[in-house]
């Protein structure tokens, strides 16, 4: 599947470059507070898969040096235009002045755009750009979850979907750890009362529901019932 004009697909404009609703900047505050992720250090941050900038701008505002790659490359032209150093592969990076090793990956929404045969060799090829305490985050579709659907087949680019055991394979031959898998988190932070205790209620409701579904219907596999997965990986000392 071609990505022209997948940026008109997406709603993207050249002018929204780079902005943000208040609603993705509590969830990246709390995903990375979650790392334990100093965000007071003047990190290395690479966005893969970056889109139209959200989380690039977000991590700029904190002081983060950012880098992205996008395979779109007039999304790559809108991000050079605002400033950041972008290219459409990590070899185009590795071509730039001073580059260095980023302190953290984040592929938000890009694992499930990519061929079944090409995961393990792209997660190899992160490995030149970490250093040994680089993280790696991704972002995607639970492939556990049947609920997960509308999220998988909302977009024609999608190619694979993927599970838990499925993320651990393609880590272990890639040689990254798995530091952390499971439900992405939720911040509740200028949400309104309603949203609040949606979540308050809908977190023990979900654990129940998926307990029962785990036990009666998948020989209690763990599963993760939420609608996307996070993982977190690192390389794999020699």
């Amino acid at each position: 599947m071609s990505y022209d004009n997948y940026e008109r697909a997406q709603g993207w404009s050249e002018q929204s470059f780079g902005s943000y609703s208040s609603e993705q900047a509590n969830y990246f505050e709390v995903e990375l507070r979650s790392l334990s992720i100093d965000a007071g250090k003047r990190l290395r941050v690479l966005d893969i898969g970056f889109g139209n900038g959200a989380f690039l701008g977000w991590a700029r505002e904190r002081g983060f040096q950012c880098e992205g790659i996008e395979i779109n490359p007039r999304l790559v032209e809108r991000a050079a235009g605002n400033e950041f150093r972008a290219a459409t592969s990590l070899e185009g990076l590795h071509g730039l002045s001073d580059w260095r090793p980023y302190d953290l990956i984040a592929a938000f929404d890009v694992l499930e755009h990519i061929d079944r045969d090409s995961l393990v060799p792209f997660l190899r090829s992160l490995h030149t750009a970490c250093h040994s305490g680089t993280l790696i985050l991704f972002r995607f579709p639970n492939g556990d979850n049947p609920f997960s659907l509308p999220v998988q087949n909302g977009d024609v680019t999608h190619r694979t979907s993927i599970g838990q055991s499925m993320l651990r394979q393609i880590a272990e031959l890639s040689d990254l750890d798995v530091v952390a898998l499971g439900s992405p988190q939720q911040s509740t932070k200028g949400a309104s009362l309603t949203r609040k205790l949606a979540v308050a209620i809908g977190i023990p409701i979900r654990w129940v529901l998926g307990t029962l579904i785990r036990h009666l219907f998948m020989g209690g596999m763990a599963v993760v019932f939420s609608g996307n997965l996070v993982a977190v990986l690192k390389p794999r000392r020699s």
